[in-house]
This record gives structure tokens, sequence and C-alpha cells, in this order.
């Protein structure tokens, strides 16, 4: 007979006591040992979530986890019976460190959420404190046992704060204040611990001394938030939404520009929540109104080219959104003040050049070019951007060959077909210069560009003095420089003529 760890056999002990609790009711009112029984399972095991000296970090087992039935049981009974003794059985599962026992809470809450009313957003703003608590836990090495004795204190304190009763609403949820008042603590923190070993902490406040929140826990938190499924129709919500993809982006905004080094061009890499709020503020810019849209998108602008990963992310996102049944001229009313504002540059006189030309590159839907054909075969999207793309290629064209190989390399796709011959004549006005090409790549997407035109649009591009008398200077070009099949490009257009 096989014998099993405790760990092994708790989760399954533990899903029993949940199940008969929850949905053998009328059983167990004529079982009442068995009742009794699974009650003191399930008693024992939030008792066991106490964090304890040593034990105060995140749980890893390789048993399966048995909190994740204990939060659904937990859960049912804050919903339908609320009370201090319900409240602080939930507060215990939420800090308990188990991850997926706290998205099973906010999942089930969210669903709930206009059953609870104030009770759901009293649950959000208290997440949201654990958030920051969670990042003034003490350091390994750094006062540890009485830092954590302290700590932990705070602890018990904050698992008794009541989520019920409460008058709450989303305007208590300020995530930038909060990391403020965290960061401000650290500081002191250090200023003490500095003292004590006779030195002098010098903190300057432009720099971040961390996230202030856990955002890894945020995610888990706020993971309906961060996700364009089963979005809700209603406008309110909607709303409630913008405001708080706003809010956790000012608190990434403040992150990552106080995480500048002197000398770089660029911030610190982004992490995973930061990743998932671009997308989701991309996928919300499309559902606002077109005039009140620039307040969800121009702070992720403002970073400037030195949040470039910040921003090649939401454009990314943005394109990503385009389908089958894509409104273009909507899509096309909210992209344009995109391009605008990418080119207008406004406040990036700081930023690294090279990164603020990637960024206009990026917005014009360069590297989307299969996103940009999904909507319709009407070619009206990329159409209507022309006059945008001409003010483009006229002041980056000249003597700049990312730019070139960029713009020739979009035009030879089926999303850039509608821009082809007006670009012929642009790039023709911008390359007639006889300085060189350094690298192949932009050789390779010149000639790409000048055969993709012959074999498709060859006959009208002959047939317009303007474009002809481009393919002849443009096609004569290549062959001067010897770039690869430019003669044969040559006979292909002779015939054509």
């Amino acid at each position: 007979m096989i014998e099993l760890d405790e760990e092994m056999i708790r989760p399954a002990r533990v899903a029993t006591a949940v199940v008969l609790l929850l949905g053998g009711k009328e059983w167990l009112a004529a079982n009442s040992d068995v009742r009794d029984r699974a009650h003191a399972i399930v008693a024992t095991a939030v008792k066991d979530i106490a964090l304890e000296i040593g034990h105060s970090h995140l749980r890893y087992a390789i048993a399966p986890s048995y909190l994740v039935f204990v939060a659904h049981f937990v859960f049912q009974e804050w919903l339908m019976t609320p009370s201090a003794a319900t409240d602080h059985a939930l507060m215990q599962v939420l800090t308990s460190g188990d991850d997926i026992a706290t998205g099973v809470i906010i999942k089930m809450a969210y669903v709930r959420r206009s059953d609870l009313g104030d009770r759901w957003w009293r649950l959000l703003y208290l997440v949201l404190l654990w958030s920051g608590l969670t990042i003034i836990k003490p350091r390994a090495g750094h006062q540890e046992e009485v830092g954590e004795r302290r700590w932990l204190r705070w602890v018990q304190w904050f698992q008794t704060r009541p989520v019920s009763g409460q008058s709450c609403t989303l305007n208590h949820l300020h995530p930038l204040e909060l990391a403020k008042r965290v960061e401000e603590f650290e500081a002191r923190k250090w200023e003490e611990e500095y003292r004590l070993q006779g030195r002098s902490f010098t903190r300057d406040r432009t720099r971040r001394m961390s996230g202030a929140l856990d955002t890894r826990f945020l995610e888990i938190a706020f993971a309906w938030l961060l996700t364009d499924e089963d979005l809700p129709i209603d406008p309110a919500e909607r709303e409630q939404r913008r405001y708080l993809l706003k809010e956790f982006w000012a608190h990434q905004v403040w992150y990552l520009t106080g995480s500048e080094r002197e000398g770089r061009d660029d911030y610190a890499p982004m992490g995973q929540f930061c990743y998932k709020l671009l997308g989701e503020i991309a996928t919300m810019t499309l559902m606002t109104d077109v005039n009140t849209a620039p307040a969800l998108w121009q702070p992720v602008f403002d970073l400037g080219p030195k949040g470039h990963f910040a921003l090649g992310h939401f454009f990314q996102r943005f394109f990503y959104n385009l389908n089958e049944t894509t409104d273009t001229n909507t899509f096309a009313a909210h992209w344009r003040p995109m391009i605008e504002a990418v080119m207008e540059g406004r406040g990036w006189e700081s930023g690294s050049f090279h990164h603020q030309q990637s960024l206009e590159r990026q917005v014009l839907g360069f590297a989307n070019s299969d996103a940009l054909v999904r909507p319709s075969k009407d070619r009206f999207l990329v159409k209507s951007m022309e006059d945008l793309y001409r003010t483009w290629a006229e002041k980056r064209l000249l003597g700049d060959e990312d730019n070139l190989a960029a713009f020739c390399n979009f035009l030879s796709t089926q999303a850039g077909m509608p821009l082809r011959l007006e670009a012929l004549v642009w790039i023709a006005n911008a390359i007639s210069s006889r300085r060189s090409w350094y690298r192949a790549e932009t050789s390779s997407a010149f000639m790409g560009f000048l055969s993709t035109i012959i074999t498709e649009d060859g006959v009208t591009a002959v047939a317009r003095p303007e474009t002809r008398q481009a393919m002849i200077a443009l096609t004569g070009l290549a062959a001067s420089r010897q770039l690869p099949t430019a003669l044969t490009v040559q006979d292909r257009l002779k015939k054509l003529l």
C-alpha cells in the first residue's frame, strides 16, 4: 500500500469538505457529525494560513494548493453572510501568498460585483493596500527578525480590516498616491539603517527606490482589468475601467521616469503588469469617443523616445485590434491623431533621435502590414492617411537608410499597395542624389520594391508621366550602383516601355 504525505492528502480532504459544505447542505443537515467534521477541516485550513516568523513570504509547494478550495468556501460565506469573521477569513486567504487562491476570490468577486456594491470597491482598495504592504516586507540580512516581527503585526492588523459595511467607491483607488507613501516609508527605513551603521543616507527624490507596489500581485488581483475578454457593455462600467487604467498608468509612468539612468537613452525594462496595462489601454482607446480618447493614449506618448518599449508595445496592440469586422472609419479617426502626435514629437526633444524615428515608423504601421489589410478589401485605411505618409516621406527619406528600407518593405506588402505609385515619386525625389548606401538590407528592400511595382503595378506606372519618369530614374540609379537584380528589373521595365 502506498503511503502519501499529508501534503498530498490534504488538498483532497479539503476539497471534499468544501464540496459537501457548499453543495450538500440538505444532506449535511441530516448528518451533523459529517457537517461538523467538514467545518473543522476548513477551519483548520484557514487557521494554518497564519503567517509566522520565517514563513511570511510566498508559498511554494509541490502538492496542489488546498487553499484554492478554501477560497471558494470563504468567498461564498463572505458573500452570503458578511460579518467580521467572514471578512477576516477572506483577508487571510487574500494575504496568504497563494496566487491561485487569490485569483479565485477576485474572479468570483468580479462576477458578483453588482451584488457586492461597496464591498467590491472596498475589496479592491484593500488589495491595493496589500500590494504596498508587501513591498516593505523585511529583506534578508536587514535586522530580519526584528523587522519581520513588526511587519507581521502590521499584517495581522491589516487582516482584521473590515471588508463589509464600509462606504467605498472607485474614487478611493489611487495607486500613485499609495506608491509615493510607500516609497517615503522605504526612504525613512533606509535612513534609520544607515544611521545605526554610522553612515548618512542621501536620497535622490527623482529616482525610484522601488516600484512601491507589488505589480506581480496586482497582475493577479486586477486580472479582470488587464484582459479584453468579456468586456462590460455598460457605459458606466467602461468608464470605470478607463479611470483605473489611467490611475495605474500614472503609477507606471512615475516608476519608469524614475528609473532613468545617466548616459542611457531608454528607461528600465518594463514588467509584465505594465505590458498588459498598455495592451488594455490600446484596446479601450478604440472603445472610447474620438474626442476623449487622447486622455487614454497621450500619457503613454508623453514617455517619449526613452519609453520606446512602452510605445512600441502600445502600437502593436493597437493594430492587433484590427479584424474583418473593424469599422475602418472609426479606426482611422483614432489612428490619425496618434500619427500627428508622434510626428510632431512635442516634448521629445531630449530623447534619442534613432528611437524617435523608429516610433514614427511604428505608428505608421510599417511593422503591422498584415493587420492593416484585415478589415476590408477597399484599401481605405492606409489610403486615408496618404497626406501623413507623404509628409513623413518628405521629411525622413533623404539620407536615412533605415527609413528608406522600412518604407520600401512596407510598400511591397498589400497594406502599402494603395500608396505605391505616389510613393514611387516621393522616393525618387528623396534619393536623387548619388549618396551611397552602406547596408545590404537597404538595397534588398529597394530592389524588392521596384520589382513589386513592375510586377503588380507596372502598366499603370508607365502610363502616367510622373511615375514613368520616377521608375526610369530609380531603375537607372539601381543599375549605376550595380545593385543585385538591377539589370533584370531594368530589362523588365524596357519591355513595359
